[in-house]
């Protein structure tokens, strides 16, 4: 039983998750099949099992005496009840998630999808309204606000697309340009990632990234759109030079501490990170540049207290 999917997964939960788990698995609508009668007792049992005793392990006919009880033993039996409580346990999980606070503002757009086809027309309008408010109060012009800002415009073409009045753009201008920061934005981020492992590990650039590499213009337009959007592209000015300058790393540290208020916690570990790793890269090429073994010492400093060393709660 230990190596089933249903224990993995339990073995996982946090204590209050086991909580919801078993109030999750009363409700007909998740717990609908065949046996659902006997999931409820198999949870009960693997929820509450001292998993992390290596010694106390559940003997399978033990549990099927206590989920089937005066019941004969019938091979695989038990299995296809541990298959509805995993299938209770991975719906629980994705309703978690989905229903966590930061995910309020793909609720809404959700929702305001279900309304419009509904065609509650009034109500749609009030979640667009809920929805920019969100985005004109986030605080961080990040990958995720891009994505949201895209799904947002895209939101109000589709509606538009549906009732065409044969007037206006249809919200596609913005749309596109939503669209085109996310893509930039993202591709950034991935290219910036590979350029840097290229540096450790010496790989081979395929042609699909080498045909990105040559575009190496951005207009200023998007530049200005996002601190964190100009900061990944200054990164990755820097990783097509075979080695950084002190001048370049100063430039780009300059540039970090500028935008630090613009910038989320998350954003700002991964940038520290390629400051760390351009400032060792530029002692490779000048071992006497005092000034940058200085800084690279404070940076771990600063960085060690931030956390930003760390990550999933451990020093890389």
């Amino acid at each position: 039983m230990e190596q089933s999917q249903l224990i993995e997964l339990i073995q996982e939960l946090k204590t209050e998750e086991k909580d919801y788990v078993l109030q999750f698995s009363t409700l007909s609508y998740f717990n609908h099949g065949r046996m659902r009668a006997q999931v409820i007792p198999l949870l009960e049992i693997c929820l509450n099992h001292p998993w992390h005793l290596s010694d106390q392990k559940l003997d399978k006919k033990n549990v099927y005496e206590k989920v089937f009880p005066d019941q004969a033993f019938v091979e695989g039996k038990l299995e296809k009840v541990m298959v509805e409580a995993h299938k209770v346990v991975r719906t629980f999980l994705l309703v978690h998630r989905y229903l966590r606070e930061e995910n309020t503002f793909h609720q809404l757009l959700d929702l305001s999808e279900i309304v419009r086809e509904q065609g509650l027309d009034n109500r749609y309008q009030q979640l667009m309204v809920k929805l920019q408010k969100i985005q004109t109060e986030s605080p961080y012009v990040n990958t995720q606000f891009l994505r949201r800002q895209f799904l947002l415009e895209y939101s109000k073409y589709d509606d538009e697309s549906v009732r065409n009045q044969t007037k206006g753009d249809l919200n596609i201008p913005n749309t596109i340009f939503a669209l085109e920061l996310d893509y930039v934005l993202n591709r950034l981020v991935l290219l910036n990632q590979f350029l840097l492992q290229q540096k450790i590990t010496h790989l081979e650039v395929p042609e699909t990234i080498s045909l990105l590499l040559e575009q190496n213009y951005l207009p200023s337009k998007y530049l200005e759109a996002s601190a964190c959007l100009k900061i990944n592209y200054e990164i990755s000015i820097l990783l097509r030079k075979a080695l950084p300058t002190h001048l370049d790393v100063r430039a780009l540290f300059d540039l970090l501490l500028l935008h630090e208020n613009d910038l989320d916690s998350k954003s700002l570990r991964e940038f520290y990170t390629y400051l760390r790793n351009f400032c060792l890269l530029a002692l490779t090429a000048d071992f006497e540049k005092v000034d940058l073994e200085y800084m690279l010492h404070e940076l771990y400093r600063d960085n060690l207290e931030r956390g930003y060393l760390h990550y999933e709660g451990k020093i890389s």
